[in-house]
């Protein structure tokens, strides 16, 4: 009786919150309908809800981060269903989704494993191809070369079985380009048109990269530089591009710095840095010590095999440093005890910002 009367108190609530949404659209009345939506178990209703508010509502932080936990759930539920029915009746287009999901999910070493095992059970070029893909990733994130190698041979094996797929071509030319092998990437691209001839971007891409590999490194070269600098060649540095030009940095940094606990905040990308609560030597200084904790800790971090350099705290005498690294653009804030969950929300904000602010055309 008991389960019975919550359920017709849920319904109720729910037909209470959709009668309010239709006469008062706001985001925060998306936002609860969803939530109920959440609390009952239905994650795919609340994230059609969360969706709808979210394109209603562009900028409501709230909305999207229900959508990214919405979306979330809805791909733990499949990748579940998944599991089960692989286990029971295996196919190749449930291992090809597995691995997708996987891979979207962010679970790269998970995504590669569920390759390998694909290709044991006969996934073939399909299979390969997701194993490159996880592999490229993982070289992303680490910049190590030997997954960068693994990932080529996995895209030539694939290539080889499947002459007219422009995938293993597509994905070689991108990698090419990423570490400055400009002569591997122009014969990647030349492959492609082969494919797909007058294609017009992809004439104008071969033209760029001609003039590009003239004297350019090959790719094993390039992969080792790669390596032990950990910079990819879009991330050089282009000295008519400094932060210092942006309005709206300098002013989230103030109010970054102005914020309670908060002793100081900085942020870096490259050789430009700009902080605020030090001044003079005290800022040159409290920069270069994040230039050099940062290259520091992504060197120990390729070294182990890690993986990408994330975060970073180091504990003082009287205070802590927190840092978001990002691929680009790394910031941080010198913080008065543990960085708390809205420290951790702002150094982000803070790294996406100066990001943004370098983004090249």
């Amino acid at each position: 009786m008991k389960h019975i009367l919550r359920r017709v108190l849920a319904a109720g609530r729910l037909r209470e919150l959709e009668r309010a949404l239709a006469s008062s659209p706001t985001a925060q009345a998306y936002g609860e309908l969803a939530q109920e939506h959440a609390r009952r178990g239905d994650a795919v209703a609340a994230l059609e809800v969360a969706r709808e508010g979210a394109a209603a509502h562009r900028a409501d932080v709230h909305l999207n981060r229900l959508v990214e936990r919405s979306t979330a759930l809805v791909r733990e539920e499949r990748l579940r269903e998944l599991a089960r029915q692989l286990q029971a009746a295996p196919r190749d287009a449930l291992r090809a989704e597995h691995c997708a999901l996987l891979f979207e999910a962010g679970r790269v070493e998970r995504a590669l494993e569920a390759a390998i095992e694909w290709e044991r059970h006969g996934g073939g070029a399909e299979a390969r191809l997701r194993q490159a893909q996880a592999r490229l990733r993982r070289y992303a994130e680490g910049r190590r070369r030997e997954d960068a190698q693994l990932a080529l041979a996995a895209l030539d094996s694939a290539a080889s079985a499947l002459p007219l797929d422009p995938r293993p071509w597509r994905a070689r030319a991108e990698l090419a380009a990423k570490v400055g092998a400009w002569a591997e990437a122009r014969a990647a691209v030349g492959r492609l048109l082969e494919l797909s001839p007058g294609d017009a971007a992809l004439e104008a891409r071969h033209r760029t990269l001609g003039a590009l590999a003239v004297g350019s490194k090959g790719l094993d070269a390039a992969l080792r530089e790669v390596e032990l600098g950990g910079r990819f060649s879009d991330e050089v540095e282009d000295p008519a591009a400094e932060v210092s030009g942006s309005n709206a940095l300098p002013q989230l940094l103030a109010r970054a710095g102005a914020r309670p606990m908060v002793r100081a905040a900085c942020v870096l990308r490259g050789a430009t840095a700009l902080v605020h609560g030090e001044k003079g030597a005290s800022a040159e200084r409290a920069a270069r010590g994040l230039r050099d904790s940062l290259a520091a800790s992504r060197a120990f971090a390729r070294k182990l095999g890690l993986g990408a350099l994330r975060e970073v705290q180091v504990d003082h005498d009287d205070c802590t440093s927190a840092y978001e690294c990002g691929e680009v653009a790394s910031a941080a804030l010198r913080i008065e005890g543990a960085p708390s969950v809205e420290h951790k929300e702002l150094l982000r904000e803070l790294a996406r910002a100066a990001c943004a602010r370098q983004e090249r055309p």
